[in-house]
């Protein structure tokens, strides 16, 4: 029997999941008809720069920073000269580490709430707590009062806890008057507390 292979990656870690093939190397979703069209096809020359490179942007696009930087990296084997890209890969690392950097001002989606606080993703692997003694200048009892899962929160990195965790300031200036302007919620609580 021949195998299945991805036109993306190469891969012939094809699965069947829920009706539809899924790479395992790459996530890429075929349908059964698009999968019998890839049995026993030579990779050589199929896993084109472009496609390659439509994949790392879909990943950045999502904030998947790590696998963005993987595929930029296999799109710049078969196209060494780009230097466009060469140019977003060095945006994604500076873009990674200013997220550890204190004193910068970092954006991310609340993704958990908790009794003490919050935390906050920037990218996909990328999370950091905000205490809540720093959600804002107001005493703040219950979390849900002043922001939401999935809303859209701007804090400044503070530093390191006791493990190494990195913290983070939604009360510090720039990231209370960008809260103040893009949170609804987070603006009611803070003039009406």
């Amino acid at each position: 029997m021949k195998a299945i292979v991805c036109e993306i990656c190469g891969s012939n870690d094809l699965v069947k999941r829920d009706g539809v093939y899924v790479c395992e190397s790459c996530g890429t979703k075929y349908s059964v008809e698009e999968a019998k069209k890839l049995v026993g096809v030579n990779v050589q020359g199929i896993a084109s720069a472009k496609n390659i490179l439509s994949r790392a942007n879909d990943f950045y696009d999502n904030k998947d920073y790590d696998k963005a930087l993987e595929y930029y990296d296999k799109y710049l084997d078969l196209n060494p000269n780009d230097d466009d890209v060469k140019a977003k890969i060095s945006a994604i690392n500076a873009e990674k580490a200013s997220y550890k950097q204190e004193g910068s001002l970092c954006k991310g989606t609340v993704v958990s709430i908790k009794e003490f606080g919050l935390f906050v993703e920037f990218y996909k692997g990328c999370e950091g707590m905000v205490h809540i003694s720093r959600l804002c200048p107001n005493r703040v009892n219950n979390m849900d009062d002043v922001v939401s899962m999935g809303d859209e929160l701007w804090c400044v990195c503070t530093g390191t806890d006791k493990i190494g965790r990195r913290l983070y300031s939604a009360k510090d200036e720039p990231a209370f008057s960008k809260n103040i302007e893009g949170l609804t919620k987070y603006k009611n609580y803070v003039e009406n507390h």
